[in-house]
């Protein structure tokens, strides 16, 4: 018998063998009790008659396993059920078969930390949470695997301290977040580390004294502010360095 007759011949055992291994729980399949509760394994179909779910069932809690569907027949989703159904960890997929997202599920709400991917499946943020709310530090990445921010959270509330960084990895802005506002000192910086402005919010918006700076940390201008609305303007440059500032916008 050559190779390729062997292949074959291998392929075809294979394939009975699991035709008999599944063929008894394929004809129980999709059951309920004498209660109307789901038992045993069950394989889902939309009415088009394509995969939409698998998994198995004790007195109608899922247990185990269940893959999810998507119309084309990927896998969108894999929920591995423990502790009586109560927990499960969470995987989901883009259609190109990427990571979408990993993370827990308690009583069907999100639960612990998530991370979230993109279609490449390089990680785009980290999410924690309890009872199906952001409670605790929040990152989001660049694509290089840099953090781009940190934010709190307090039930589905931003609160604490909040930073962004540039993608060299310095510091960007930071300020101080109360029940989903910005209040406070708030700072934002250049690419060297120096301040680039800096002032207070009041209900997310600027309030009081905003002092702008150049990259050398000389102040540039100052700005006031009453909840958003700018009251006056003060230049501290001097008119030769305006002037050549306007010289270098016409020629952009």
């Amino acid at each position: 018998m050559n190779t390729h007759n062997k292949s074959h011949l291998k392929k075809l055992v294979a394939l009975l063998f699991v035709c008999s291994f599944f063929s008894p729980i394929h004809k129980a399949q999709n059951t309920t009790d004498a209660k109307g509760l789901k038992q045993g394994y069950w394989n889902v179909k939309t009415k088009e008659g394509k995969p939409h779910f698998e998994g198995a069932f004790n007195n109608n809690i899922p247990t185990g396993l269940f893959t999810y569907y998507y119309e084309t027949g990927k896998p969108k989703m894999k929920m591995n059920y423990f502790n009586n159904g109560k927990n499960a960890y969470v995987e989901m997929f883009h259609e190109n078969g990427k990571k979408m997202a990993k993370g827990k599920y308690t009583n069907q709400k999100r639960d612990s930390v998530w991370n979230i991917y993109d279609e490449n499946e390089l990680l785009l943020s980290q999410e924690q949470y309890l009872n199906g709310k952001k409670n605790g530090t929040c990152k989001e990445y660049y694509k290089t695997g840099q953090v781009a921010e940190i934010k709190n959270y307090e039930n589905d509330v931003q609160v604490g301290e909040w930073k962004q960084y540039f993608e060299e990895g310095t510091i960007k802005c930071e300020g101080t977040y109360n029940n989903g506002f910005l209040e406070g000192k708030t700072v934002y910086y250049f690419p060297n580390g120096q301040p680039s402005a800096q002032g207070t919010h009041k209900h997310a918006v600027k309030h009081g004294v905003w002092t702008y700076y150049k990259m050398n940390g000389m102040v540039e201008s100052r700005d006031t502010f009453n909840l958003g609305k700018q009251k006056n303007v003060r230049l501290d440059i001097t008119k030769e360095e305006l002037e050549e500032i306007r010289k270098n916008q016409k020629e952009e």
